[in-house]
């Protein structure tokens, strides 16, 4: 397991640099993505994985772009933290970007609170002024796939057939901006109420794809 040290050091230094103190490091999460509370309130992803497929701070820019248009919305998701600008943020190579911290609960949502959070998300990302990747998990996928080997030959073949057949039939419907990934380990039953979380896989598909990833 890779030392924490200069993923946390470059977190807190980070935030001291914006005028914010941290007094406190609770590891949240440690995968690919470290997610550290550093205040009562304010919360750092920091990727770690720095032989992934996304390098750089081009998908960490809009995450923070679709983010901010939602929460201005008033959509139901984690907001960005109010008191760092939105950066994306680098320091030490690790990007990293800061949320609000919220307060989980245990209570299993219905599936019509489910359906109703994400149908408001749809509404409020069709507004969103920005172009974003169309079916961005498929085209990435296929690009891993073409430029690794990461399975037997024939394995790679089947998988690039298939998402090259999903990304003919996704093509023709029609698209707006989505979550990407809305499966429900990015939602959050909260104090106050249910938030979307993890927009990074965020492109233009139909919505279907969220609904689907949901089911």
């Amino acid at each position: 397991m890779p030392s924490l040290e200069l993923p946390i050091r470059a977190a807190t230094e980070t935030a001291i640099a914006h005028g914010i103190t941290p007094d406190r490091c609770d590891i949240l999460q440690n995968g690919s993505t470290l997610v550290l509370r550093l205040t009562d309130s304010l919360v750092a992803r920091v990727v770690q994985d720095a032989q992934g497929p996304r390098q750089g701070t081009e998908w960490f820019a809009r995450e923070n772009a679709i983010a901010l248009h939602l929460t201005r919305q008033g959509a139901p998701t984690i907001p960005l933290h109010p008191d760092l600008p939105p950066g994306p943020h680098e320091h030490l190579g690790y990007p990293m970007n800061f949320w609000q911290f919220v307060t989980r609960i245990d209570a299993e949502p219905n599936p019509a609170q489910i359906g109703s959070t994400l149908h408001r998300c749809h509404e409020i990302m069709r507004s969103f002024p920005e172009p974003l990747p169309a079916l961005a998990i498929i085209t990435e996928s296929l690009s891993i796939l073409q430029d690794r080997a990461l399975f037997p030959e024939p394995v790679s073949q089947m998988l690039r057939d298939h998402l090259s057949k999903s990304l003919d039939s996704l093509g023709h419907l029609p698209h707006q901006p989505l979550h990407g990934d809305a499966h429900l380990g990015n939602l959050m039953n909260t104090t106050t109420g249910l938030l979307w979380t993890d927009w990074e896989d965020t492109f233009a598909g139909p919505i279907e794809w969220d609904v689907a990833s949901v089911i």
